[in-house]
């Protein structure tokens, strides 16, 4: 191949600038500097060309200080990194212009007919990372003899530079030359034609149409043609269908973010690249595709440290935060040449702009994240954008029916433009979410947001909020029902817009719609352990709410979730005052089901404090105000609550004629969670009774339950079952079982650990497996361990957890020296994770790894 054959552009510029090494490691291109005279001889040249003043001053600058950093440079120019862009930019397009003027032959003319080696696509210089799944899909789909593949996907997910390497690849298997035709600057379809024959340099006949002139050249060629950007022309797929019809062969990789509609197309879509979980391991984070693609442009403009982890957290955040998109990560990687990480972490959070540089090898249209999203935004009709715009209010997964309460359409209407927004890739349907599917990557969020004026803002905030309160509103009675688990799975996904709705109430001059949210949020919170959470937006509330207002119950639903979340008391605040002027409050306006919840609550709170008989008297008042005013189903709370005292006090019999009863009136009103407590807490029962193999029925029972009901989650998330099944085989001295249910349990992930008893029940198990399986030191540590945490906790133990721990101090005794070691104070929670100590246990007596085990 000769200099003739290739165009310098912006890219090479840029390269022969800063990374001459690369166009020498490239056979062509090395060809072509050589020519010049070699590569000192080619940069004195540069320097020849008649440049603007400030284009001069820049080249001289980055030629005396080869290889240099960003930073560098404007020091030495003594400008702002943004204006050095703009400059070098400019730089680089005047000099590829003056390169093709004086290397271009005299009379360029490339024939239609077949020349050796004729190949229209250069190598790219980065690195392909990730997508090794997708391009063993594409090869066998090419493999397959498909003729025309659409890469389809939203704008900047890496859709060309996929085409590209597969392309590459390709090479020698499926194809012999690889031709590349670039569409985005033509914008109508009779200019498809002429666009192709240009980019190819062929020459037209007179006794030819532009149709036969193409089909011709490819007529005797085992060619891949990659179809870059023809959303904003689809009939332009349709037109080169029909050109290459006649060429039976020809193979065609077209990229778009609408599919087009050609004859035996095959669609692939191209997603965003995996992120990193939040708390992710190091291995995971370096495993992420994300990550090591921020990584690999990062060390473009800086040294980057791969071992370090905090930089590889810092990393997957940014990853997460612009949704895994390749383009917008590496628009951010560049701009680490000049900002530390947490700053960009931080401006990107609102700032879409922060990103506005690009690399100088893209389009135009990818120069800048708003330009690739525009560039889809602006192919849509007039009322598509508006509802666009509207749809950026949400910030987390939604379903058809609030995008029609925000957009004030019909449903169906509504379906059609998500439809169409779908089409063009500007938001997603996630296959794995039927309760809130629809979601928008957060830079076309942030896009579409951008585009709205603060009043129109400020608006779609209110509407947004007005259609949570709704939505949440019934949480209490739903997830208590038939459909808890489905309505679970809504809610975790919709948690950022109710997070969102809950600012926007908050900034509100009256407190009712804010009141509303937290009145309404207590189940959903309680039910996954948001206690932080909880509190974080209860506690400033205190001071406002103990005071009287004109919304007594709006007022006594947040005193009763305040009494719920906020346990400690401090100088302006007391548990026990706020319980009395709630049930005070709540009686005075005959507000009898919240006095009753205030009063079943209470009792438990008692009950910790083992103030039992003050606790049981508080359950029958709570039963006997629902019984009155002939609530039965809220009645078999506080009667489950009062079996669990009778059984805390070893009335067992008594207890296990409740639970019996409850049993079937929880199944009659299909609240399985009621039912499998009563189940559980008769299986715990027998258990104290030493009636093991009638418990080991009763827990067996409830697995089976919660595999044949896959929607119904029955203890397995908190892994009581597994772990009272342990302690069962422990006294029955069947190991091969203990070990079936410690390998179950060990894998799974335990950082929903809030409440102490599941703290205390999985630290009395290790000891159990420690003991049975000899391992005393274990057991030993174990034990000292779980006095740390009852001694932080400042908790009071209650009969059978003191008497478990006296049975275990006098058998450690035999066997460990110094037994009676004091508590170690110098113990935190911070420093030794509950979680990874208790699985490093179980490490030491089986022998795990980290990755040995993964859920099914």
């Amino acid at each position: 191949m000769t200099q003739s054959t290739l165009q310098w552009n912006d890219a090479v510029v840029h390269d022969l600038l800063h990374y001459p090494q690369r166009l020498l490691q490239h056979h062509a291109w090395s060809a072509v500097i050589a020519e010049a005279g070699g590569l000192q001889q080619m940069r004195q040249q540069l320097l020849d060309f008649p440049l603007k003043a400030k284009e001069r001053r820049v080249l001289e600058v980055i030629l005396n200080n080869p290889e240099d950093s960003v930073v560098r440079y404007t020091d030495l120019l003594a400008i702002h990194h943004a204006t050095f862009h703009r400059q070098q930019n400019a730089l680089c397009r005047s000099l590829s212009q003056f390169l093709n003027t004086v290397q271009a032959p005299a009379e360029p003319q490339v024939l239609a007919t077949p020349v050796a080696n004729p190949v229209s696509f250069v190598v790219p210089w980065t690195s392909f990372i990730g997508r090794h799944a997708a391009l063993t899909t594409l090869k066998t789909l090419l493999a397959d003899d498909h003729r025309w593949i659409t890469l389809i996907g939203a704008g900047g997910v890496g859709k060309t530079r996929l085409a590209m390497e597969l392309a590459q690849q390709s090479i020698g298997s499926c194809c012999d030359e690889v031709h590349m035709l670039r569409f985005a600057d033509v914008q109508r379809v009779e200019d498809v034609g002429l666009a192709c024959i240009q980019q190819l340099q062929l020459v037209i006949t007179e006794a030819q149409s532009l149709e036969q002139t193409l089909q011709q050249f490819f007529q005797q060629r085992r060619s891949l043609v990659i179809v870059d950007n023809l959303e904003h022309i689809p009939a332009a797929g349709l037109w080169l269908a029909q050109v290459f019809q006649a060429v039976p062969q020809q193979q065609v990789i077209a990229t778009s973010r609408v599919r087009l509609n050609v004859p035996n197309e095959q669609l692939y879509e191209v997603a965003v690249l995996d992120c990193p979980a939040e708390k992710a391991s190091f291995e995971q984070l370096n495993q992420s595709p994300a990550v090591q693609l921020c990584l690999d442009r990062m060390e473009a403009v800086r040294l980057v440290d791969r071992t370090n982890h905090q930089l590889l957290d810092l990393v997957g955040q940014i990853c997460r935060q612009v949704a895994g998109l390749p383009l917008a990560i590496e628009l951010v990687a560049a701009r680490t040449a000049e900002y530390s990480l947490e700053t960009i972490l931080a401006a990107i959070t609102t700032d879409l702009e922060f990103i506005a540089e690009g690399p100088l090898d893209l389009d135009a249209r990818q120069q800048t994240m708003a330009a690739t999203i525009g560039w889809s935004y602006q192919l849509l009709p007039a009322q598509s954008q508006h509802i666009m715009q509207q749809l950026a209010v949400f910030r987390a997964g939604w379903d058809a029916a609030a995008a029609a309460a925000i957009c004030g359409l019909e449903p169906e209407l509504m379906e059609d433009h998500l439809a169409l927004l779908l089409d063009n890739h500007l938001i997603s349907y996630r296959l794995d979410s039927e309760q809130q599917p629809y979601t928008i990557l957060e830079p076309i969020r942030q896009y579409a947001w951008q585009l709205s004026p603060a009043e129109q803002q400020h608006q779609l905030r209110s509407q947004h909020c007005d259609y949570y309160i709704i939505w949440v509103a019934p949480s209490e009675e739903i997830m208590l029902g038939p459909d808890a688990a489905f309505w679970h799975c809504a809610f975790l996904q919709s948690y950022p817009n109710v997070q969102l709705a809950l600012h926007t109430a908050k900034a509100d001059p009256t407190p009712r719609r804010f009141w509303q949210l937290l009145g309404s949020l207590y189940r959903c919170w309680w039910n996954f352990q948001l206690i932080a959470e909880a509190q974080s937006w209860l506690e400033p509330t205190i001071p406002v709410v103990l005071q009287p207002t004109s919304e007594p119950y709006l007022q006594c639903r947040v005193l009763y979730s305040i009494l719920l979340f906020c346990a400690k008391d401090t100088a302006s605040y007391s548990r026990l005052a706020t319980y009395h002027y709630l049930i005070n409050l709540a009686h005075h306006n005959q507000f009898y089901v919240l006095e009753a919840k205030a009063k079943n609550f209470y009792a438990l709170i008692l009950m910790e404090q083992n103030k039992l008989v003050e606790a049981g008297d508080l359950l029958l008042d709570a039963a006997t105000i629902y019984r009155q005013i002939g609530d039965e189903d809220n009645f078999l709370t506080p009667m489950l609550n009062y079996a669990n005292l009778l059984y805390k006090t070893k009335r067992f019999e008594q207890a296990c004629d409740i639970y019996d009863e409850l049993i079937i009136k929880f199944e009659a009103i299909k609240d399985y969670d009621g039912m499998y407590s009563s189940i559980k807490n008769v299986a715990v029962i027998y258990v104290c009774q030493e009636k093991y193999y009638e418990a080991e029925e009763k827990f067996l029972y409830l697995i089976k339950q919660a595999e044949d009901r896959k929607n119904i989650d029955i203890y397995l998330g908190d892994f009581d079952i597994y772990l009272r099944l342990i302690k069962i085989y422990s006294f029955l001295r069947r190991a091969d079982d203990i070990d079936i249910y410690v390998h179950k349990l060990y894998p799974i992930s335990m950082g929903s650990l809030f409440f102490i008893e599941q703290v205390f029940t999985l630290c009395e198990t290790i000891i159990y497996i420690a003991i049975f399986k000899e391992y005393y030191l274990v057991a030993y540590s174990a034990y000292i361990y779980l006095l740390n945490i009852l001694y932080l906790e400042h908790y009071e133990m209650r009969w059978y957890e003191s008497e478990f721990l006296e049975r275990t101090k006098i058998i450690l005794n035999q066997y460990c020296e110094d037994f009676d070691a004091l508590i170690d104070a110098d113990f935190y929670w911070d420093l030794n994770s509950f979680n990874d100590t208790m699985n490093y246990f179980l490490r030491i007596i089986y022998g795990f790894h980290s990755n040995s085990y993964s859920i099914n």
